[in-house]
């Protein structure tokens, strides 16, 4: 027989696992943006990896020189632009007065920063 807490634990990541896969639908048909989906998905990776994990989409944690491919490559699969041309797009509207509606306000205001 399976113990109480291992089967808790094999239901909560079977749910999590459709609930992944329900955003990626979601995700594909329209119904949630990409920026939407990264927030949620950078949530999760944090939170299941204790913070431990530098990998995400630049939108909690922001990324260091060293992971910045790493996240371009997960914003590459969700339909999001590279940090770096993101922040030549932020650079190009603070000198011009355009706005381009980068998504991300308010979690991310302006550049990405990248850190050591």
């Amino acid at each position: 027989m399976i113990p109480f807490s291992v089967l808790i634990k094999k239901i909560f990541f079977f749910a999590l696992f459709v609930m992944l896969n329900v955003l990626n639908e979601a995700l594909n048909s329209g119904r949630l943006s990409p920026f939407e989906f990264a927030l949620i998905d950078e949530w999760h990776r944090d939170v299941k990896s204790g913070r431990s994990d530098p990998a995400g989409y630049g939108i909690l944690i922001p990324p260091t020189a060293e992971s910045l491919p790493r996240f371009n490559v997960l914003r590459h699969e969700v339909y999001l632009r590279p940090i770096e041309v993101r922040n030549r797009l932020v650079e190009v509207q603070s000198k011009t007065g355009m706005d381009f509606y980068l998504p991300g306000k308010p979690w991310v205001n302006g550049k990405i920063k990248i850190g050591d």
